[in-house]
Order: structure tokens, then C-alpha cells, then sequence
């Protein structure tokens, strides 16, 4: 059984899956068409540093969505700004995070001074219930992650930061 001509495979509870008369397949009785597995779109994205407060040059910042996982990726140079301890972060993700949970992503640093006590930057995290990823530092000994500053920035011309992260979205 089923709505219209939907194809499923297993019954009621059992459902295991089913190929949908409007397009794409879902799994374990999930019925929503936003999680079919033919629910792709790709694109381009503009980030926002602290709410745009400062400035680098974007280049390369796409998104591919498939249901409802995100992939980002792109590339930071030219910052406006050394002198200030904020911390850096994107908002301005294509979509947000559902609430209650972060995603971790790799992350490549160029002329980045090393902060006391943590190792280089090499990370990157989707915080939680947002559209916001944050640049991170890996903890050495008693110390866990800490966030890159723009204080860190070797200097504004040859510093690049590039990212790749993956996330779910709320819906």
C-alpha cells in the first residue's frame, strides 16, 4: 500500500523503501519529500566575517545540498583587519544546523601564527542551531579547541584560509 503510485518496498513499520511518484526514493518509511535522495541543488554563497565587520576576498565559496546534507567549501585571502582579538567566523552558511549540534571540518591555514598553548589552526566547526561556521586551533595537553583571531594573521595580503565542511540542516 501506499499514496498514489509510490513503490514500497516492506509494509507499515517495516518499510523499508520507497521510490516516490513525484521523483527520488526515500528510506525506513521517511516520507518527506525534502529528504529523497533526489533532492539535490548546488550554488554559491557569500559569507559574512563577524557580521561583517571586516572584509577578505571570497573566492570559490559553493554549497551542494543532497536531502538534507550540506557540503561547503571555499576560500578566505586578503583580510582587512590583524589588529583585532574577535575571532574568526562566517555567517551566512546556505542553510542552518538543526539545534543541539555541531559539525567538525578540515580547514587549510596560511600564514597563521601559532596561539600559546594550542598547535596550528586546522579545523573547522558549524555551530549549532546556525548559518555560522567558526575557524579553530586543535588543544594540546589540558587545552581543547580554541578560535584562529584575526590577531593571528601573519599579516592581511598572504593569509589563506581554505575550508570544506559538512553538515545537516534543520529540515
Amino acid at each position: 500500500g501506499g499514496s498514489g503510485t509510490d513503490l514500497i518496498i516492506g509494509h507499515g513499520s517495516n518499510e523499508r523503501l520507497r521510490f516516490v511518484e513525484s521523483g527520488g526514493f526515500t528510506f525506513n518509511g521517511d516520507t518527506a519529500a525534502a529528504n529523497a535522495l533526489d533532492d539535490y541543488e548546488e550554488g554559491t554563497w557569500t559569507g559574512l566575517l563577524n557580521g561583517g565587520n571586516f572584509t577578505a576576498t571570497q573566492t570559490n565559496f559553493v554549497y551542494t545540498k543532497i536531502g538534507r546534507q550540506v557540503t561547503v567549501n571555499g576560500t578566505m585571502t586578503g583580510f582587512s583587519s590583524s589588529t583585532n582579538s574577535s575571532n574568526i567566523e562566517l555567517t551566512g552558511l546556505p542553510f542552518s544546523t538543526p539545534s543541539g549540534i555541531s559539525f567538525a571540518g578540515s580547514a587549510f591555514f596560511s600564514k597563521v601564527n601559532k596561539y600559546n598553548g594550542y598547535s596550528h589552526a586546522q579545523g573547522c566547526r558549524v555551530e549549532e542551531g546556525s548559518n555560522r561556521i567558526v575557524f579553530m586551533y586543535s588543544g594540546e595537553g589540558a587545552n581543547a579547541q580554541f578560535p584562529v583571531r584575526y590577531t593571528d594573521l601573519n599579516n592581511t595580503t598572504d593569509s589563506r584560509i581554505q575550508f570544506t565542511a559538512t553538515y545537516f540542516t534543520s529540515s
